[in-house]
């Protein structure tokens, strides 16, 4: 994403559409508005833990291959615990995430074994929670994978890039989402109150707090669903 992180720290509104439709009839409406398709990015994401540690400390460990026209690049991200997590909008989390070589990453995907020597090179540094240079030298698997299709697309009138997401999950299952990345929870309150004055409507949202990782997560069996407050 476009926008500096500070802190390793990233906020994100995330709006979950209602289907298809919307998120083919929101492409229509950002042209509209006069909007750029910058790119579409081809994602795979492939996910880790080991012992269930990340699962216990509410993290997640993720090596996402995307994929662009003319190159493809590999990226290795270390996530922390959704610090507004009764806010349907918007998350804020720590988030650490650096560039590794193909070589590098169909070593991890071959031998999971592999990737907390990767973690430990690439991710861990200052600044980070003292709790992931605790995080397990051995059992790491592969949890799985999940498909993305991202388009980004650039409006005159906002600093921020709009990231519209096709997510296929194991099961047939899909999810369309639009995402994007602000500097703080203050510009977060300001963009989401654009996006619901001029961009959607609220019948064409989902209610979902679940981001993508934990929905794929959920879908593959490895969390049970969270109960929902009667």
């Amino acid at each position: 994403m476009g926008n500096p992180k500070m802190d390793n720290r990233e906020i994100e509104l995330k709006y979950v559409l209602s289907g298809r439709k919307v998120y083919e009839d929101l492409e229509q409406r950002l042209k509209r508005l006069g909007g750029s398709h910058i790119e579409t990015k081809e994602q795979t994401n492939y996910f880790f833990d080991a012992n269930r540690w990340l699962e216990a400390h509410r993290s997640t460990l993720r090596l996402r291959q995307n994929r662009l026209t003319r190159s493809v690049k590999w990226l290795l991200t270390l996530k922390g615990p959704n610090q507004y997590e009764s806010n349907q909008r918007f998350n804020g989390r720590m988030e650490v995430e650096k560039s590794i070589n193909e070589s590098q990453a169909i070593e991890i995907i071959d031998d999971p074994s592999k990737i907390y020597e990767r973690v430990k090179t690439t991710l861990l540094s200052e600044g980070i929670p003292e709790k992931y240079f605790k995080m397990p030298r051995t059992a790491w698997t592969c949890l799985g994978m999940f498909e993305n299709t991202r388009k980004v697309w650039q409006l005159s009138d906002l600093e921020e890039s709009l990231e519209l997401d096709y997510a296929r999950f194991p099961g047939d299952k899909e999810r369309f989402e639009l995402e994007i990345e602000v500097a703080s929870p203050e510009r977060a309150i300001e963009v989401n109150r654009w996006a619901l004055d001029f961009l959607l409507s609220d019948s064409e949202l989902v209610e979902e707090k679940r981001g993508k990782a934990r929905f794929f997560f959920e879908t593959i069996g490895y969390v049970q669903p969270k109960k929902k407050k009667a």
